[in-house]
C-alpha cells in the first residue's frame, strides 16, 4: 500500500496549479518524494524555542507565503484540526535553509483538506469550520477553508482537483 496517497494526489495537483500560475509549490516528503525538506512556520526568528509546525504544503507568489495547506487523514479529531489553524495562524515567518519570508498578518489562505470517509465527520468539519469562522482573520490567516473528501473509500481525484481549484483560483 502506498504512503500518503493522499497527501500524493494533493502535492501531484499543487505542482501543476503553481506551474499553470507561475507560483512556487513547496511540498513535504509525505506529498513529494523527491522533497528532502519539511516545511517549518515560526513565530519569530528561525530557532527551535520559536518554531510552532510544520505543514504539508504552501504556495509562493514573488517570496510571499499565499497559501497553507494541511491535509489530515488519520488524526481528524477536533483538537488536531483546531491546533493546526491556530498553530499557523501564530505563525509569522517560514524560514527553511534558503529561504526566510515574513508572513503577514491576514495574508494568507488556510485550507485544509481532511478524509470524510469515517462516519459524522462531514457535519462535524462542517461546525468547526462555523466555529472558527468567529475568530476570522485570526493571525496570519485571512481565509480558512475546508475540503471534506472520503478518500478512504473512494480515492476521488476528480472531486479533489474540482474543491482545490475552486479555493485556490479565488486567492
Amino acid at each position: 500500500m502506498e504512503k500518503h496517497p493522499l497527501h500524493k494526489a494533493v502535492g501531484k495537483l499543487l505542482k501543476e496549479f503553481a506551474e499553470k500560475n507561475n507560483l512556487e509549490a513547496r511540498l513535504d516528503p509525505a506529498c513529494d518524494a523527491k522533497s528532502k525538506q519539511n516545511i517549518p512556520l515560526f513565530c519569530g526568528p528561525k530557532a527551535m524555542v520559536t518554531r510552532l509546525c510544520c505543514v504539508d504544503a504552501m504556495l509562493l507568489q514573488k517570496d510571499k507565503v499565499t497559501v497553507i495547506i494541511e491535509i489530515e487523514v488519520s488524526n481528524i479529531k477536533p483538537t488536531q484540526i483546531c491546533g493546526k489553524y491556530l498553530t499557523t495562524a501564530l505563525s509569522n515567518e517560514y524560514n527553511h535553509d534558503e529561504k526566510s519570508i515574513k508572513i503577514e498578518k491576514n495574508s494568507i489562505d488556510f485550507i485544509q483538506i481532511l478524509d470524510t470517509s469515517s462516519p459524522y465527520k462531514e457535519e462535524q468539519f462542517k461546525n468547526i469550520k462555523e466555529a472558527m469562522e468567529k475568530i476570522h482573520s485570526c493571525g496570519c490567516v485571512k481565509n480558512h477553508h475546508i475540503i471534506g473528501i472520503d478518500w478512504k473509500n473512494k480515492k476521488d481525484i476528480n472531486e479533489l482537483k474540482k474543491q482545490l481549484h475552486k479555493h485556490l483560483t479565488q486567492i
